[in-house]
């Protein structure tokens, strides 16, 4: 079955749908309905809003965006030349880390804060071996500032930037605030929008307080909930 995945075709790309199917249908049977944990920021509350947490429809819209970011991480090594070979194992790879971990089962925040964080790592890349790296850098910083939107501690990859332009361009003070910039423009406009309904406090309490604690993962008690990794 690997040696399917063993090429970057087209084709053999469209399979980890079908894998992505296949170890989700052993978490539906574990965990029927998985409720996801709360603790989401509020893009994530909005998306629960509309498609619920918990039930068939949150579970397929989980399976097609882990097939997503499967592709873009694939991508990524590809377009990047991350590893010596061209293959679909990297996105294999993250399909069976997204369905064992208990934390991930069901429409997790977390999965669609990787979308972002993923998008953020092609800015990134795009730094190297350019003049001007203030673009990349500022589209990095809100797509990491997007991805906090979901969920609030991955602001702290906000680090990763800059210790990522550092390496390459020494640390400049317009390059960091250029960052930083790009970081808190989502979240401006998002209390903005708070402001305007007159909700302030209740989203600074709901979606930044709760989350001082940073990760709290809460893993299974039973050997069971890690049965998927064996796929």
């Amino acid at each position: 079955m690997l040696n399917l995945f063993r090429t970057n075709h087209l084709i053999s790309g469209a399979l980890l749908i079908f894998y992505a199917a296949l170890v989700r249908s052993v978490v539906f049977i574990l965990h029927p309905w998985e409720k996801v944990p709360d603790g989401g920021g509020p893009l994530a509350d909005l998306m629960y809003h509309y498609s619920g947490n918990t039930g068939l429809v949150p579970e397929i819209i989980c399976i097609g965006i882990i097939f997503i970011n499967a592709l873009i991480i694939n991508y990524l090594v590809a377009h990047n030349f991350l590893a010596k070979e061209i293959n679909l194992f990297p996105g294999l790879f993250y399909i069976l880390v997204s369905s064992s971990v208990p934390d991930f089962l069901g429409l997790s925040s977390l999965h669609i804060a990787n979308t972002f964080l993923l998008m953020a790592c092609f800015s990134i890349f795009e730094i190297y071996k350019k003049s001007s790296a203030a673009k990349y850098i500022f589209n990095a910083g809100i797509l990491i500032g997007l991805s906090s939107l979901f969920f609030l501690p991955y602001a702290i990859f906000f680090l990763w930037l800059i210790v990522a332009v550092s390496s390459l361009y020494g640390l400049k003070l317009s390059y960091f605030f250029m960052g930083l910039t790009g970081l808190f423009l989502p979240w401006l406009y998002t209390f903005l929008y708070a402001f305007w309904v007159g909700e302030t406090v209740q989203y600074y309490n709901t979606f930044v307080l709760q989350h001082i604690g940073f990760f709290k993962f809460e893993f299974g008690q039973s050997i069971l909930d890690f049965l998927p990794m064996t796929i």
